[in-house]
Formats: C-alpha cells, sequence, structure tokens
C-alpha cells in the first residue's frame, strides 16, 4: 500500500476515508507497508505531536507488517527509474523506491496514484479505478 491510500484510512477526517478504510478492513489477506509508506506516516505523526504522534500512528498501523528495504529492491528502483526515464515518464524518487519494494517482493502495490501504472512488471490495484 502507498500512502495515498494510508494517509486517508489513518485520517478518519478526511472524506476518502470510508472508502480507504472498507479497502483496508475488507481484505482478509496481510497487509504491508513499504518503509518509505511507515516513514511518511509516522513523519506526519511526528510533526503533528512529536513521541505521542508517532506513538499513536503506530498502534494505528498494528494491523501491517513493514516490507524492508534491501539490496534487491534498492536495484529494482535504479531500474525503474532507468525504465521511466528512457519512456520519459519518471515519478518522484520516493515512489520509485516504493515500487522497487514491492516489485522486489512480488507483492501488489494498494493505491490512487495512476504514477505506479507506468511502471512495467509492478502489480497495481489503484481503488479508484
Amino acid at each position: 500500500m502507498d500512502n495515498s491510500v494510508l494517509s486517508d484510512y489513518l485520517r478518519s477526517d478526511n472524506p476518502r476515508h470510508e472508502q480507504a478504510a472498507t479497502v483496508i478492513e475488507s481484505y482478509d489477506g496481510a497487509w504491508y507497508l513499504p518503509m518509505p509508506v511507515l516513514w511518511e506516516a509516522l513523519r506526519y505523526g511526528a510533526q503533528a505531536s512529536r513521541k505521542p504522534g508517532v506513538t499513536k500512528t503506530e498502534a494505528a498501523l498494528n494491523w501491517a507488517d513493514p516490507l524492508p528495504v534491501t539490496a534487491g529492491a534498492v536495484t529494482e528502483a535504479a531500474m525503474i527509474e532507468a525504465e521511466l526515464l528512457d519512456q520519459g515518464t519518471p515519478i518522484n524518487a520516493v515512489d520509485m523506491l516504493i515500487a522497487g519494494i514491492v516489485r522486489e517482493a512480488g507483492a501488489t502495490i494498494v493505491t490512487r496514484d495512476s504514477d505506479f501504472n507506468r511502471i512495467e512488471g509492478l502489480q497495481v490495484t489503484n481503488i479508484d479505478e
């Protein structure tokens, strides 16, 4: 999952919260958060109220396991960047790293971000499509 869905889920005041919650809560399998997505979520908690915000965010994410950055994932991210540059359609660096982690793991990215659709070999579920 990427932050476009996770942030909607974590913010109950967000108009897209219910859709994100339905997607997350109706899935019976395991959820994984690529480490950059976990970092994005925790930094918002830290900015809101430092350690209490981080602790609250960590507790809210107890249903998901971290998907680590490995050497293979970094290699995948570098390959993704090269592929997208060749196509003339680069995306931001954090999203390339997330895509590399997910593609290397053979997982599916659950997102609202259509940029991920441009990455060959990446399994994408866009909850808006």
